[in-house]
């Protein structure tokens, strides 16, 4: 987590490649299995959202993305068949993506349609964010008003494309907004709430990219943010 840009992005590109060429059909199967039985043990504790986070290089990123795995095909007919069964529960949906991986070979190239079949399966929001991990975490965490430009315009050219989608702008998106939001676009401000729980009174406090908050990524067991530490 110390650094931002990672030593060797081709080399760590290759190594999402392998993992996701070496996941089967089965692999595919046995994971949304597994995120049946973790929803319905949320559903039970009386959680009544749930998000898939597929976004920043993880598991669900790479399996229903085509550029990396052979069965996105089936990934996507999965997530389909997931949120018709929890909307029939009366449960909210939600599904976080990457915009951009961080490689150029495959951002300068992206096409629309991965987000646009997601866009039509049934999710109440689209969580967007962006970067992989190992490729590029400036992309995630965005500390500069280039970075936030990038993600709002992209954010505002999909959300146009899908009127009737809800989508969620996170990474720190609010301080990015200059304009009125889209009637469809919602702003995400969890890393701000985090750092200052009186983030909506006040917005010169937010997040700092203390980092701390990734706990579990850093090995650690339960949520905590370095502004406290110095507050």
């Amino acid at each position: 987590m110390q650094k931002f840009i990672a030593k060797s992005p081709k080399k760590n590109l290759i190594v999402y490649r392998e993992i996701a060429s070496s996941i089967t059909e089965d692999d595919v199967i046995d994971t949304f299995d597994s995120l049946k039985l973790g929803t319905e043990l949320a559903t039970e504790a009386g959680f009544d959202h749930i998000q898939v986070h597929a976004a920043h290089g993880y598991l669900f990123n790479l399996i229903i993305d085509s550029r990396f795995s052979r069965h996105s095909k089936l990934a996507m007919e999965k997530l389909g068949e997931w949120t018709e069964q929890l909307a029939e529960l009366e449960i909210e949906t939600s599904i976080r993506l990457s915009l951009a991986t961080g490689a150029a070979e495959l951002d300068d190239t992206e096409s629309h349609d991965s987000f646009d079949r997601i866009a039509g399966l049934g999710f109440n929001y689209i969580d967007l964010s962006s970067g992989f991990y190992n490729l590029s975490k400036r992309l995630i965490y965005p500390s500069s008003g280039e970075l936030l430009s990038q993600r709002i315009a992209a954010t505002v050219e999909l959300a146009s494309r899908h009127p009737q989608q809800d989508f969620i702008a996170s990474g720190k998106s609010l301080i990015g907004w200059d304009t009125t939001l889209p009637k469809n676009v919602h702003i995400g401000i969890c890393r701000d709430l985090i750092a200052n729980p009186n983030y909506l009174k006040d917005h010169s406090n937010g997040c700092q990219n203390r980092m701390k908050c990734h706990y579990h990524s850093r090995g650690a067991d339960f949520l905590t943010c370095g502004k406290w530490d110095s507050s």
